[in-house]
């Protein structure tokens, strides 16, 4: 790879006006004063005048300003211009969606230049692209190349990590399977809405196959079929749906646990999400949301009842969101651990934290040489393991051990009855 020093900028914000995109740029300007003194940043989009405006709200809160971002003005169908912009930085964090329509021009370019790359999309089809486009030139040219940093993938995918390391140093043993139950308060942005239209009307085939992205299995384990019903989980106590996330985030940890053929898992290994639910009805409603048709949600977004494209939820509304997921990892012989992952608005608040931090860590860790060699298109756990864990748990996101399902249940579903 092309040597790091020539590289004016440490990391770059690409797609920076968008919904996501601003509140990256928040967190960078709030957090890279407080931590990262000597680090250089820029924002990347379309307009010139809308950057500035990004970078004036970013500078009202900002701790100081002797940190701003420089604007760089780009397009993903222009790659000339994308080269230029790339080319200057060791890391980017690409924001702007619908990726299967801007992404992968980004990620050309990267690989191009030898610059590492995380995002905040979901798209899982475009993922797949991506792997069989990119993962063998990435490795050659030690780009570090990370999809789905944003909530889907990561809690679910270093939870699972953390649960399999949990029982291999607790327990001495391997992991059998591993579930995750999911309590999620928060409302879609436009982008998030329109790349779920997108998927399901362009890929429907592919977002149906459980092993997309890699660990697969002939015949494919009953265990890691998704779940589309509603349902009464004794090991919980409680009511269950299909979680919204599942189809995306299933597929990482699966590519994860491929990826790093590893040691803590039996080859029989299988993993499930769903959304906890205070009773029957609201665990019917999971599974009928499910079948909702993209027509439906194109209708539902001309008739202002979802955000277009660059809107979403407002900073009052994000604050009164929040999510946990609990995991409950299966050893060889039966013995269980649970511990869980919280934290506040999981869609937009928490997922610019999490791409944030997954972009510092891999400053830090390529500035001090420590990744040279690694490169590829991989997966939150396999590009930066438990060391993320600590960095989002400094930035107050709560991971926690539990001495039981129960106690590691939210509040409102301790209490729940069959009837």
């Amino acid at each position: 790879p092309e040597n790091s020093m020539t590289k004016t900028y440490d990391i770059v914000v690409w797609g920076a006006t968008g919904f996501t995109g601003a509140l990256v740029t928040n967190y960078l300007a709030l957090n890279i004063p407080k931590y990262h003194t000597n680090l250089k940043w820029a924002i990347a989009g379309r307009s010139q005048a809308r950057l500035e405006q990004v970078r004036q709200e970013a500078l009202s809160r900002a701790s100081n300003n002797s940190h701003l971002p420089d604007i760089l003005v780009g397009d993903a169908t222009n790659t000339p211009s994308v080269d230029a912009i790339i080319s200057a930085t060791r890391v980017v964090i690409a924001t702007a969606g619908p990726f299967s329509k801007f992404g992968t021009p980004v990620v050309a370019s990267c690989v191009r230049w030898s610059t590492h790359y995380v995002d905040i999309t979901g798209e899982i089809p475009w993922v797949k692209q991506v792997i069989e486009k990119f993962d063998d030139e990435a490795k050659q040219k030690g780009a570090i190349i990370v999809p789905m940093c944003g909530f889907d993938s990561i809690p679910s995918d270093i939870g699972v990590l953390w649960t399999t390391h949990r029982i291999r140093q607790e327990l001495k043993q391997r992991t059998r399977r591993v579930n995750n139950y999911a309590h999620v308060i928060g409302i879609s942005s436009g982008g998030t809405v329109a790349s779920g239209i997108i998927m399901d009307r362009e890929f429907p085939t592919e977002m149906k196959d459980v092993y997309l992205l890699g660990g697969r299995k002939n015949p494919p384990l009953e265990e890691d079929s998704d779940v589309l019903t509603a349902s009464f989980d004794e090991r919980v106590g409680c009511w269950i749906g299909p979680f919204g996330m599942a189809k995306l985030n299933t597929r990482v940890v699966r590519r994860s646990n491929h990826l790093l053929a590893s040691a803590h898992t039996l080859p029989s290994f299988s993993y499930k999400e769903v959304q906890l639910a205070v009773h029957e009805p609201m665990a019917n409603k999971l599974a009928k949301n499910l079948s909702v048709t993209p027509e439906v949600l194109e209708r539902l977004v001309q008739a202002g009842k979802l955000h277009a494209p660059g809107q979403g939820p407002t900073e009052e509304e994000r604050n009164r969101n929040e999510f946990t997921m609990v995991f409950v990892g299966e050893s060889e012989n039966g013995q269980t651990v649970v511990s869980s992952i919280s934290g506040g608005d999981a869609g937009y608040t928490e997922t610019a934290k999490f791409v944030s931090e997954a972009a510092l860590l891999l400053v830090e860790k390529t500035r001090n040489g420590v990744e040279s060699g690694k490169g590829g298109v991989l997966t939150p756990a396999t590009a930066f393991g438990l060391e993320l864990m600590e960095r989002l748990q400094r930035q107050g996101i709560q991971f926690r051990v539990h001495s039981s399902v129960r106690e590691a249940l939210p509040e409102p579903y301790r209490k729940v009855s069959k009837l």
